[in-house]
């Protein structure tokens, strides 16, 4: 779901028709939700999301993850974001992990199991990658599987 501001949000979550309304009324409780925010500055002069919309995400979505970016055009940090929110959603809050709900208050949210952030950290994706080498990529594996364990 990408919106702007809190009025927006209030608009689409309080709507009894489409998408949102169908959940809220057959499927309370069941999908999970990616908020995704778009805002000029993430850092700075992003709000949290308001109490009353929180409670009305708790009420209608198994659980909620906000997302915030500067402008719709970061395809691979959204991607990535996306990735990760599905890890999150299958193996940390199994485990008992950190509760993505923290993401709706702060901007500086981030799982300490699986990497998923609020807002996009410095350099990420292709400029902020090491070259791996063997033993690197073999370990790296190994730790991929002892996390699915």
């Amino acid at each position: 779901l990408v919106y702007g501001d809190s009025e927006e949000l209030t608009n689409i979550l309080n709507k009894t028709t489409g998408i949102i309304g169908y959940i809220g009324k057959y499927w309370r409780g069941f999908f999970p939700l990616l908020l995704i925010q778009t805002c000029p500055n993430p850092e700075t002069d992003c709000p949290s999301v308001p109490e009353r919309e929180s409670d009305l995400i708790e009420y209608k979505f198994s659980s909620c993850h906000r997302l915030v970016v500067p402008n719709m055009e970061d395809d691979t940090f959204l991607l990535a974001s996306v990735v990760r929110y599905h890890l999150h959603q299958t193996h940390c809050r199994r485990r008992g992990g950190d509760s993505a709900v923290s993401s709706l208050v702060t901007t500086g949210w981030k799982c300490s199991q699986c990497g998923l952030t609020a807002c996009r950290e410095g350099k990420t994706g292709m400029e902020n990658k090491k070259k791996l080498n063997f033993f690197h990529a073999v370990r790296k594996n190994i730790a991929i599987s002892k996390f699915k364990k």
